[in-house]
């Protein structure tokens, strides 16, 4: 009889961190997909947070809240070495994107769950968008097999292939087929989890100071206050003294934990319970652990923009969106823009506001898309951070996908630093129309409807002006008396036959972002 890959509750003594590699896998699903039958089924050592204790949650039998979970099983490639697989079981009701985004920030690989009598479902396509922004492997459950044919499960295996071909990961996803509830097909899901692991190289995370994501606070009576989540950077010890940024408090850890194991250390993909005394777990819910200075509240932020493919509705200048960074989620309105491709958009720099993304398709070759994004709440985050834009105000019922656009903090700013002259300007190319009036000599020309008598001049000494005629370039040089009229040097030259050309004058009109 073939040996299962699970391990025996005596070897699980056995594990500790110094010899097992903890991987977190996320488990995302349409609602009643099966995602916590399935968790429940692979799960050997139950963390605190993974029985959801809402009572809709269980007298309903589906997933409010994170859960988190572990099993273990030999590493085959060194002995004596372990995986402990995290599961982050994610809930699947379309109300609760929010939590399902934050969960999913956190995850090495993703199990899709689909239920195999149903197929795609509108949440199940979210996920996969999820999957797509977060993780890097991918492997999809099809789930209650017991209630479909032979037929019906070929079907759906041929349906969902060609959706997930035209995604990130190809051709190079594994479906496999389960019962959870039977424990059908388990150990198949066990050996090909084992033959996509990818170990996380987390050296260079480690090297970072502290950012450690809360995703659950409770009260033990007698000990304190304990925090649950994820390590994201940096490390912890017992007796080190981290900041809570929603508090803007200070408190030294009393000890660690993982899985109901006193630890010493916790480090980055490291699923820990941290003690912490004298602190009110009423006044955490989700949030952040760090070090100092890690994190800021940032008011306004400037992201590198990918759009969603699969988002249908509007994605225009001065839309609202909710902006969601880790666990935290806030409403801001969004501003695109754009710079050349081989200059790169710093704080000191400046871009062109685009009014549509539609706009941009055709100029996608030669620019890159920036989105700022002006909050309404400041987000608490560290530059670098990954964000995501949802319209999640979208009617439930409706079939669509509300996850809009994702990208990397590259740099935040207040609402006094945009006015300052050196800082982030963005400007719309603006257009005036105008006749030569006449021709002066070799170099120059008069021209006039230009500008109203009343114009500064000086605003426009320098600006680029392109006689139709020839499309030919000069620049605004003077004023020509107080008539509105100016005086354009023409490098090339002038010929008489420019008399009475029409003209334009291409300027950059800067915007404040209020």
């Amino acid at each position: 009889m073939e040996q299962s890959l699970f391990i025996s509750q005596q070897e699980i003594e056995q594990v500790n961190k110094l010899n097992t590699i903890n991987i977190n896998v996320g488990v995302l699903g349409h609602i009643d997909s099966g995602k916590t039958s399935l968790v429940k089924t692979l799960s050997k050592i139950t963390s605190t947070a993974s029985l959801d204790k809402n009572p809709q949650s269980q007298e309903r039998g589906i997933t409010l809240d994170l859960g988190f979970s572990a099993f273990y099983t030999r590493n085959p490639n060194e002995q004596g070495k372990y995986f402990q697989f995290t599961l982050v079981d994610c809930p699947g009701h379309a109300s609760l994107i929010k939590t399902i985004i934050g969960g999913a920030q956190i995850i090495d690989m993703m199990f899709l769950v689909i239920d195999v009598t149903k197929g795609i479902q509108t949440q199940t396509a979210e996920c996969l968008v999820i999957g797509e922004i977060l993780a890097d492997k991918l492997i999809v459950v099809l789930n209650k097999i017991d209630l479909a044919t032979e037929e019906v499960i070929n079907k759906q295996k041929k349906i969902i292939s060609n959706v997930l071909s035209k995604t990130k990961f190809g051709n190079q996803v594994s479906l496999v087929p389960v019962s959870a509830v039977q424990a059908i097909g388990i150990e198949d899901l066990l050996g090909i989890l084992l033959h996509n692991i990818t170990i996380p190289n987390r050296q260079a995370q480690l090297n970072k100071g502290l950012l450690f994501m809360i995703d659950h606070c409770f009260q033990i009576k007698g000990q304190g206050t304990v925090t649950t989540g994820t390590i994201i950077q940096g490390s912890m010890k017992p007796n080190d003294e981290v900041f809570f940024p929603m508090l803007n408090l200070n408190k030294k850890i009393k000890s660690l934990q993982m899985f109901k194991k006193p630890v010493q250390i916790g480090e980055p993909g490291d699923r820990i319970a941290a003690l912490f005394t004298n602190l009110d777990a009423k006044e955490i819910e989700r949030g952040i652990v760090c070090q100092p200075g890690i994190v800021s509240l940032l008011e306004n932020i400037v992201i590198d923009f990918k759009k969603i493919s699969y988002y249908k509705g509007q994605l225009k200048s001065q839309n609202k969106f909710h902006i969601t960074s880790g666990h935290l989620t806030v409403m801001g309105q969004l501003k695109l823009i754009i710079r050349p491709k081989n200059l790169q958009l710093e704080i000191n720099s400046e871009g062109e506001y685009l009014e549509d993304y539609e706009d941009y398709i055709k100029l996608q070759e030669k620019y890159n898309l920036y989105g700022v994004l002006q909050l309404e709440k400041p987000l608490i985050a560290s530059m670098n951070s990954l964000v995501i834009g949802s319209k999640l105000d979208t009617d439930l019922e409706a079939n669509i996908c509300r996850i809009a656009f994702y990208g990397n903090i590259l740099f935040s700013y207040t609402a006094q630093q945009i006015f300052q002259q050196n800082f982030l300007r963005v400007f719309r190319k603006k257009t005036k129309n105008g006749k030569v009036e006449k021709v002066i000599d070799n170099y120059t020309l008069l021209i006039k409807d230009l500008f109203k008598k009343e114009t500064n001049i000086a605003n426009y000494i320098g600006k680029l002006i392109v006689i139709k005629q020839g499309n030919i370039q000069g620049k605004i040089d003077s004023a020509f008396g107080k008539s509105g009229k100016v005086k354009v040097f023409v490098e090339s030259g002038t010929n008489q036959d420019m008399g009475n050309s029409d003209v334009v004058m291409i300027y950059k009109k800067y915007l404040f972002h209020k």
